[in-house]
C-alpha cells in the first residue's frame, strides 16, 4: 500500500495528524481503532470518488498528541477542536466513519455537533457499552495501581489468562486480542495512556439518538458475526432509541472490520454508494 503524505492540525493543547483520502463531494471525518492508523481507511477504495475522507490518527497514535501536560480529552475540548477544524477547511456538514475506539469520538461528536452530521458509519463502535475493565482501570485508584504494576510485570496476568483460556473460561478470540494488545511494554503503556485520555469521552446515547432522529442522520452500524470484543448484541442499546433511519449490518467476520471485505460489502449492498 502506498503511504499518503500526512498533514498536521494544531489547536490550543492538541496536535492531530491526518491524511486526506479520495476527492468526492461529500466530506468525511474518519477515526480508526486502538493500535491502528489513519491509513486503515485506504481500504475503502469504492468510496474515494464519492467522499473526501479526512482520516485522523487518534491521540497517542502516530504524531497526534497533547502539546501541553494535559492528559484527558474532554467533550468540551473535542467539540471546540473539531469545530475549529471544520471552520478552517470551510466544511459545513460531514459524515463520520468510525471503528472500535474511534466510535467514541464519532458518537460524542454526533452528540455535540448534531447539525453538522449527515451520516454515521459505525464499525463495531466503542461507546455504546462501557467496557468494565476500562472503567475499573480509569475510575478506581486500586485497579489503576494494579494495571501500572501489570505494565512492568505482565507475566502473572498473562499466566492466569492462559490458564482461563485452557479451561474454557476465557474465549480464545478475546485472549488472542488482549494478548496482542499487551505483549510488549510499549503496547501496555499505550493502552494505559489511551484509556486514561479517553475516559471522559462517554457519549450520552439518549442525546445521540435524539439528534439522529431529529436531524434525520442516516446511520449504519456494522458488526462482525464472530466478534467477541464488541458484539452485535450491544447494538440495541442505540437502535432501540432510533426511528427507522438506521441499518444494522452483520458481516461474516470478527472484530477486524475496516478492510477490503467491508469495502466490497459497502459497494455491493448500500444504497448510498
Amino acid at each position: 500500500m502506498v503511504s499518503i503524505a500526512t498533514k498536521i492540525f494544531t489547536y490550543k493543547d492538541y496536535q492531530l495528524e491526518y491524511i486526506v483520502i479520495g476527492s468526492g463531494e461529500k466530506q468525511v471525518l474518519a477515526f480508526h481503532g486502538f493500535g491502528r492508523t489513519a491509513e486503515d481507511y485506504n481500504a475503502l477504495k469504492s468510496l474515494k470518488d464519492k467522499y473526501t475522507i479526512y482520516s485522523f490518527n487518534l491521540l497517542h497514535h502516530g504524531n497526534s498528541k497533547f502539546l501541553t501536560d494535559k492528559q484527558v480529552w474532554t467533550k468540551a475540548d473535542l467539540k471546540e477542536l473539531f469545530e475549529a477544524f471544520l471552520h478552517q477547511h470551510k466544511i459545513e456538514t460531514v459524515s463520520f466513519f468510525a471503528y472500535s475506539l474511534g466510535g467514541k469520538v464519532a458518537l460524542c461528536l454526533a452528540e455535540l455537533l448534531p447539525k453538522k452530521v449527515n451520516e454515521l458509519f459505525l464499525m463495531a463502535p466503542d461507546g455504546i457499552k462501557i467496557n468494565v475493565w476500562y472503567n475499573l482501570v480509569t475510575k478506581f485508584w486500586l485497579t489503576n495501581v494494579i494495571y501500572k504494576h501489570f505494565i512492568k510485570n505482565p507475566k502473572p496476568v498473562h499466566y492466569v489468562a492462559r490458564f482461563l483460556k485452557a479451561i474454557g473460561l476465557l474465549d480464545k478470540r478475546i485472549y488472542k486480542f488482549a494478548y496482542h494488545q499487551t505483549n510488549s511494554k510499549h503496547k501496555r503503556e499505550m493502552v494505559y495512556k489511551t484509556w486514561m485520555t479517553f475516559r471522559e469521552l462517554n457519549p450520552d446515547l439518549t442525546v445521540v439518538a435524539k439528534n439522529i432522529n431529529e436531524q434525520k442522520i442516516t446511520t449504519h452500524l456494522f458488526f462482525g458475526k464472530y466478534d467477541r470484543i464488541i458484539s452485535a448484541e450491544i447494538a440495541h442499546r442505540l437502535t432501540d432509541k432510533l426511528n427507522d433511519n438506521f441499518q444494522l449490518h452483520i458481516l461474516e467476520t470478527g472484530h477486524d472490520l475496516v478492510n477490503e471485505k467491508l469495502d466490497e460489502y459497502i459497494k455491493d449492498s448500500l444504497f448510498v454508494i
